[in-house]
């Protein structure tokens, strides 16, 4: 890791003090029971590189504008990130996150057909050929066992499995949205769904408190946060752990962002050794 500003031990007391209180609420979105419903965002028209083997009978993904599709089309396509609560375009009753984007990219996976907009699945349709396959991870079953992740974290290294080039572009990125995260959504529009809001923000991390603060410090010192700067913090704790635990199981584990997300809101904690090693055995 880059030397850079570390936290004094007030820092480290104050910020603890705060991980605390958001570590110890109980997350109840993987418990909510969600119902199909229509999302407004609907699959780009006309984009070549939507055309991909999506089928066993490689027949390409229909691509078509909101306007050119029925009411029975619109209520059966349903992103699967939309039953986690972490779809980029989650819908809660009336309100709809990123409701102003339109012709939003949408992929099918080959084995269960089911769909995800395609920042949901953390992957543009540039990087797959006329002739790719995309598998969302249906055919792995919970619990997943995260082999690799446990591996580096029984090394007390996963705050260091991202560089602090790659922790600086996802700062950047989800700020000025070029990653698409209903975290930071929901950061930066406050009275959406504040139920919504409360459950979202419960889990911040599937790894340990000592693991989770250890990342937060990470961050802290990568970026430079003013100490007594609350709205960084916030970010911090709300936005950037839970990305960068995203991040780290994607990069360990190699998931889409679908997987990650699953993994993360499957309530997967990483308990003290002895529980590990009875997950592993």
């Amino acid at each position: 890791m880059n030397e850079l500003h570390q936290p004094g031990y007030g820092d480290r007391q104050a910020t603890g003090n705060i991980f605390r209180s958001v570590f110890s609420k109980k997350c109840t979105v993987g418990h909510v029971v969600v119902v199909k419903i229509a999302t407004k965002e609907k699959p780009e028209a006309e984009v070549e590189s939507a055309e991909i083997t999506i089928s066993d009978d490689d027949t390409p993904p229909k691509t078509e504008t909101e306007e050119e599709q029925s009411d029975t089309e619109r209520m059966e396509r349903e992103c699967l990130s939309q039953q986690l609560g972490a779809c980029c375009y989650q819908r809660v009753g009336n309100q709809t996150m990123n409701s102003e984007v339109r012709n939003v990219p949408w992929i099918q996976c080959d084995s269960c057909h089911g769909w995800l907009h395609t920042d949901c699945a953390g992957i543009h349709l540039t990087e797959l050929g006329t002739d790719s396959s995309f598998n969302c991870g249906c055919q792995m079953k919970l619990p997943y066992h995260l082999k690799r992740t446990r591996a580096v974290a029984k090394e007390c290294l996963l705050e260091s499995v991202l560089t602090d080039e790659e922790i600086q572009k996802l700062a950047h990125d989800l700020r000025a949205g070029v990653l698409r995260s209903n975290r930071m959504f929901l950061k930066q529009h406050p009275n959406f769904s504040l139920k919504f809001k409360q459950n979202r923000e419960a889990l911040i991390s599937i790894f340990t408190e000592k693991q989770t603060t250890a990342i937060i410090y990470r961050v802290h010192a990568v970026m430079r946060h003013n100490k007594g700067d609350l709205t960084q913090l916030s970010f911090n704790l709300e936005v950037m752990t839970p990305e960068l635990t995203v991040s780290i199981l994607r990069k360990l584990e190699g998931f889409n962002r679908y997987q990650a997300e699953k993994a993360f809101l499957s309530h997967i904690i990483f308990e003290d050794e002895n529980t590990q090693k009875e997950l592993e055995d």
